[in-house]
């Protein structure tokens, strides 16, 4: 029917007039995400053979990730299970980049140059499906990494982690410091690990 038939917008990207227009160029669209607190699918992802890797949302470019390999390669996936799908890119040496919607990004360097990347769901028992990568080779193979999943993007330093910790918040009304003090529990936590001689109080 052709009335169900969706005519494509041309959408200039401000950031695009910077660029070499004649650059080999990835567009991946329908990707679900979360944008003022509204999910929809309708987030456009681009990467360049020069290396620049962007999120687009209509006219508005979200973020854009300049890096030093060549894209070639571009997908999705729901890589925490949360429902939003992060961008994944492969460069020809087999570097790959996860990023999600808030610009975090984690790499993974497959061994070896690559002709080919993909990612998505694969299924070896009936009834369940995993996350997979999958790089061809130059030489002919293909390798399959099997139910690839990140527990977070965001990096918790060791002063949060610690902070959320039972055991070690229980144990804390033994020493003499004020836990509301972020460089006395710094020097402790450094006391204990590394058995620096500090001053409990702040002073070396």
């Amino acid at each position: 029917n052709a009335s169900n038939l969706t005519t494509p917008k041309h959408h200039p990207l401000a950031s695009s007039r910077m660029r070499n227009p004649n650059i080999s160029s990835e567009i991946l669209g329908g990707i679900t995400g979360t944008t003022n607190g509204i999910k929809r699918n309708t987030l456009i992802a681009v990467a360049t053979l020069d290396g620049t890797l962007m999120l687009v949302d209509g006219d508005e470019t979200l973020w854009s990730l300049q890096v030093d390999h060549q894209l070639f390669a571009l997908t999705k996936l729901d890589l925490l299970g949360d429902g939003d799908e992060e961008v994944v890119a492969c460069a020809w040496d087999g570097l790959t980049y996860m990023v999600n919607q808030q610009k975090q990004s984690v790499r993974f360097q497959f061994d070896g140059p690559v002709t080919t990347f993909t990612c998505g769901k694969y299924s070896v028992i009936p009834g369940t499906s995993v996350n997979v990568f999958v790089y061809a080779t130059f030489q002919n193979r293909v390798y399959i990494y099997y139910d690839v999943h990140l527990p977070r993007f965001r990096i918790h330093n060791f002063l949060e982690t610690t902070q959320s910790h039972e055991e070690i918040n229980s144990l804390l009304p033994q020493f003499p410091i004020d836990r509301e003090d972020s460089q006395q529990l710094k020097n402790l936590l450094q006391f204990c690990a590394y058995g620096f001689p500090l001053d409990m109080t702040g002073k070396t």
